[in-house]
């Protein structure tokens, strides 16, 4: 044999081996840079599920955090009695009304001497229950502040149990009752009466005292607003307030413990309309 074509076909043979040794070898090689391209998609693809997980959680918690705090505010106005959506609080709302609620001394057969109005014009109109001041011989009104008049009957209404008074004075800067209506009011709202009971015995400044509106009683010979307000004798005249201050009713009779009544101010439009301009 030809040692030429032996020597030849070795390193053919040689050059093939090689060839398929470091095919082998890249053949190895690529699949170990797919498994590792493999591994970083997948840790990359873990790191962004992990980010999403806290970015959620982390608005969670905001949320979590936003509901405790409407929370603890609920629980905190339920223990001190005040509504979470009412504004300013009870005492700013009674300096407001202490102003335009008067004392009435009425002497006279029948009458007690002491009862409670509330002060409709500037100039010195005052807004009573009549059996308060029906067949007096003299009338005396004390403003808050002390200062006192003396008072005349203009008109009354004695199916409405209202009266209309004048205080000798000559101001015409006296603080007003801001008038409501007993449309505006829906049973269960909250209110307060202002007035002077027991004055005999409680004499100084006026009353003030808080409940719900318990119905609102609208047939024709029996119309009133009904409330679980406490009054007491003296307390007659006085207004009954929202929170807002306007006066929805004079307070008139209290039938039992817990049901008391007052008369709605829409029934003082004619007396009312009697105050000149």
């Amino acid at each position: 044999m030809n040692i030429k074509a032996v020597f030849s076909a070795a390193i053919v043979t040689v050059v093939i081996v090689g060839n398929a040794v470091m095919f082998s070898a890249q053949a190895g090689l690529n699949d170990q840079i797919d498994a590792v391209n493999d591994r970083r998609t997948a840790v990359a693809e873990a790191n962004s599920g992990l980010q999403t997980a806290v970015t959620d959680l982390q608005t969670g918690t905001v949320q979590a955090q936003s509901a405790l705090t409407a929370l603890t505010d609920s629980i905190a106005a339920m223990h001190t009695g005040t509504p979470v959506s009412a504004s300013g609080t009870y005492t700013a709302l009674i300096q407001s009304i202490d102003p335009v609620t008067v004392l009435v001394n009425a002497t006279g057969p029948g009458l007690r001497g002491f009862a409670s109005g509330i002060i409709v014009s500037a100039d010195g109109y005052v807004l009573t229950v009549l059996h308060n001041v029906d067949n007096a011989n003299s009338i005396r009104v004390t403003l808050n502040t002390g200062e006192e008049f003396t008072a005349t009957v203009v008109q009354t209404d004695a199916a409405a149990n209202l009266a209309l008074l004048k205080m000798s004075t000559s101001r015409t800067d006296l603080p007003v009752a801001a008038l409501g209506a007993m449309a505006d009011v829906q049973t269960g709202e909250a209110v307060i009466a202002a007035g002077y009971p027991l004055n005999d015995d409680l004499p100084g400044p006026a009353s003030f005292t808080y409940g719900i509106v318990s119905a609102l009683r609208t047939s024709t010979d029996y119309f009133f607003v009904q409330s679980e307000v406490p009054i007491a004798p003296g307390s007659g005249g006085g207004g009954l307030f929202t929170l807002n201050g306007k006066v929805i009713g004079l307070s008139s009779l209290a039938e039992a413990t817990g049901i008391y009544l007052f008369v709605p101010i829409d029934l003082a439009e004619p007396l009312l309309a009697l105050i000149p301009a």
